[in-house]
Order: structure tokens, then sequence, then C-alpha cells
């Protein structure tokens, strides 16, 4: 389970608390408030007599605490909930994730006899540029990724890690296929040349 997941489980099971505690109080008190009654036979068949509650020191359940503190869960349930459906709380895109780097591309169209290999580099800007001379923009919803390049093709995928990632991807004339990258380790980076068999397609599905 991913961490909005999560967060929205542990909202969902507060709220639920928060329901039970408020209904507990309320009926506690409610009940408290009733008078009490005591029955008293001075002798057989002689008549009950109700005396009324004796005055003294209110319980807990008899002062406004449990409304003050069934108040404050309920207001701090409310706005969990809030957090939880409004994505956890100043979140939005990118919130686990982030492709700002360079990554090592493997790709293989249906329509290609071999896998081709090249890079992209991922801005900050959320734009990226691959090695073979297309450029794009970017998205992480989660741990859904996907890279739309200027063209219309579209590479989708999972996130598996922060260093790995696959998926599938379709060309902007409907060509398909599938890809997988690898964050490259940091020092020097390498920008090899793209491979890809005669007639085969770039990342961007042209056919070459």
């Amino acid at each position: 389970m991913n961490s909005l997941a999560h967060n929205r489980a542990v909202c969902f099971i507060a709220l639920l608390a928060t329901l039970v505690f408020s209904f507990y109080s309320s009926g506690s008190l409610l009940a408290a408030d009733e008078p009490e009654t005591e029955i008293k036979e001075e002798a057989p068949q002689a008549e009950m007599v109700v005396a009324p509650a004796e005055e003294g020191e209110k319980t807990f359940w008899q002062t406004p605490w449990p409304w003050i503190i069934g108040g404050a869960v309920v207001v701090g349930g409310g706005v969990a909930l809030a957090l939880a459906l409004s994505g956890g709380g100043g979140g939005g895109d990118d919130d686990n994730y982030d492709l700002t780097g360079h990554w090592t591309l493997r790709f293989k169209w249906d329509t290609s006899t071999s896998t081709g290999g090249t890079y992209w580099d991922f801005s900050s800007d959320k734009t990226f540029r691959s090695g073979d001379g297309f450029t794009g923009t970017w998205s992480v919803s989660g741990s859904s990724v996907s890279i739309r390049y200027s063209s219309g093709t579209l590479y989708t995928g999972t996130l598996d890690s922060n260093t790995h990632m696959s998926g599938t991807m379709v060309s902007y004339d409907g060509k398909h296929g599938t890809w997988y990258a690898d964050r490259s380790a940091g020092g020097a980076v390498s920008y090899p040349e793209p491979t890809m068999g005669v007639g085969d397609s770039d990342t961007a599905g042209t056919a070459q």
C-alpha cells in the first residue's frame, strides 16, 4: 500500500472512532442526567417512595467535558477526512517519486525486430529530452508515470522503485510497444548513442 492509501485508511479509522466515541459520550451523558430513584419499603403492602437524587458533586459525565472532548474529536476527524480526500494535505503529483535526473532507456515497438536503447534526461521543470533528439513533458502521480513526447507519443508505466520504471507506449501514429528504464547510479553520466535495428523505430515511434 502506498503512503496515500495508508493515510486515507488511517483517516477513515480515525473518523470511525470519532463517531463511536461521540455516540457513547452522548448516551452516557443522557443517562447520567436522569434522576436517581430510591425505592423504600417501609412495610409489606406499603407504597413505594421515590426519593429525588441527592445534591452533591457531579460525576465526569455530568460536566461539560464529555461534550467538549467529543466536539474536539469530531472536528479533528473531519479535518483528517478532508485532508485524506484532498490527497493527503499539501500533496498532489510527485508525492512519492521524482524523475529528475538521467535514466537509461530500453524500448521495443511491436513493429521492430530488436530492442532499442537510448536515454532520457528529466528536468525539474517537468520537461525531458531523449538521446535520439526528442523533447516532451513528464508527470508522476503516486507510483504512476506519464512521459509525453511533443509529437504525441505517450509512454505510461509504474515506478517500481525510485531507480526503476517500466510500462507500455503508444506512438503518435498508433504503434504499441513496451519499455523499461533505470536511473543512473550517480557520478559521471554516460550518454550512449541510440541503438536500434535497421528499419526499427526510434523512441518517438518514427521508423528509421
